[in-house]
């Protein structure tokens, strides 16, 4: 790929996923659509991610780091009204369009040859739900030539249904959103209980009900006193109760500025 043609797809990419305020739209995402990869058959290095969509009401799975950042990026965006990740390809056409190209098809140290999943494919409500796809990788990864021609190989299958690719990469991110999200992340869901930690989630709502312009780590802090708990107990289920899809917000504001008003509750 040459370097031109990685920023140009850049380029795009960063357009697609500026925030934009549009009205409402009676378009439904499908609830029973399936991923074609997911933690069970893909390994994920320990970077495995489960969140509950706003978008689809679907729980999904991200594989790493960066398809997390990218998803919840996506996920708040009103512009997108519907979110496919790990997109399938149909395997017959990818495997005749891998021959025609001279690609090994991915995987490919495999005699047996699996379908190509995108990581995601986007509806958006503009102008007319068109659709874009979207493969998230760091941005070193991108000089691996194994990478570039499952990047052509996939490109050139969307192609098939008038789709374009685009990539994003870390560099992608806005700073003041990653630096957001490394504070999210912070609080680990390694050996998370859900059910226990979801139990905590009504305890945390009434006070930033009750407090709706004071700066949340304050009104944790309180809730800390109040409980008896060490302090910063609340403000570390909060940020676990965010990775889980219980809270949500803009992660591009100034998380230390962030009051009770700017944080919403996601039922189900």
């Amino acid at each position: 790929m040459s370097r031109n043609y990685q920023q140009q797809s850049d380029i795009e990419a960063q357009m697609s996923l500026k925030l934009n305020d549009f009205s409402g739209d009676d378009y439904v995402p499908d609830e029973n659509y399936e991923a074609g990869a997911s933690v069970h058959t893909v390994s994920s290095h320990g970077q495995m991610r489960r969140v509950k969509s706003k978008t689809t009401g679907r729980v999904v799975y991200l594989l790493s780091l960066l398809e997390y950042i990218v998803f919840l990026i996506l996920d708040i965006d009103p512009n997108v009204i519907d979110i496919e990740e790990q997109r399938k390809h149909e395997l017959q056409h990818t495997l005749r369009r891998a021959f025609e190209l001279g690609i090994n098809h991915p995987p490919q140290n495999a005699e047996e040859k699996v379908e190509l999943t995108t990581d995601f494919v986007v509806t958006l409500r503009e102008p007319t739900r068109r659709k874009i796809a979207i493969y998230v990788k760091y941005a070193k990864d991108l000089n691996n030539y194994r990478t570039i021609e499952k990047l052509q190989l996939e490109r050139d299958s969307l192609a098939k249904e008038s789709i374009p690719l685009y990539v994003v990469t870390e560099e992608q991110i806005n700073r003041k959103t990653h630096l957001t999200l490394e504070w999210i992340l912070g609080a680990t869901i390694d050996n998370c209980n859900f059910n226990e930690l979801s139990t905590h989630v009504e305890a945390i709502k009434d006070v930033f009900d009750a407090n709706p312009t004071e700066r949340i780590a304050a009104s944790l802090a309180s809730l800390d006193e109040e409980s008896g708990c060490p302090g910063g107990t609340h403000l570390t289920r909060f940020k676990q109760l965010v990775q889980f899809g219980a809270f949500q917000f803009k992660f591009n504001k100034d998380f230390y500025d962030l009051t009770g008003d700017d944080i919403e509750v996601l039922n189900g």
